[in-house]
């Protein structure tokens, strides 16, 4: 069962990061500001998806929610920026996606491919 559980949720993070590819317009929601870094993930964020010819808009929030999030209905995906333990959300019941850092990073930064580990720390995807 745990097996099956693990396929499945990588198999939905592999589908948001296609969406990711597909998004013009991607929101990056910053859930804390307490995290060491942030703001370089921001910025590093936002160059990616310059880069990759997409509009991005930052949308600072204490905590995520569907009420919140649905007053952004031009976003095509958001990613979230927040602590590891917190990154990774079910989006399921929201009108878009929600990604980490890191599958933004596989998503559109050309060279980079998906070697099948994963990492929620947004720490990881930062340019050393």
């Amino acid at each position: 069962v745990l097996q099956s559980t693990a396929g499945r949720l990588l198999a939905r993070r592999f589908y948001l990061m296609s969406k990711i590819k597909e998004a013009e317009i991607i929101g990056i929601v910053v859930g804390t500001m307490s995290v060491g870094s942030y703001l370089h993930i921001i910025r590093h964020l936002q160059r990616v998806i310059r880069d990759a010819n997409k509009k991005s808009y930052l949308i600072l929030v204490g905590k995520i929610n569907v009420p919140k999030l649905a007053n952004y209905a031009e976003i095509d995906i958001f990613v979230f920026v927040a602590c590891p333990f917190q990154s990774i959300v079910d989006s399921s019941d929201y009108f878009a996606g929600i990604v980490t850092p890191f599958e933004v990073e596989i998503a559109l930064v050309r060279g980079r491919e998906w070697t099948g580990e994963y990492s929620p720390d947004f720490q990881e995807v930062l340019p050393e």
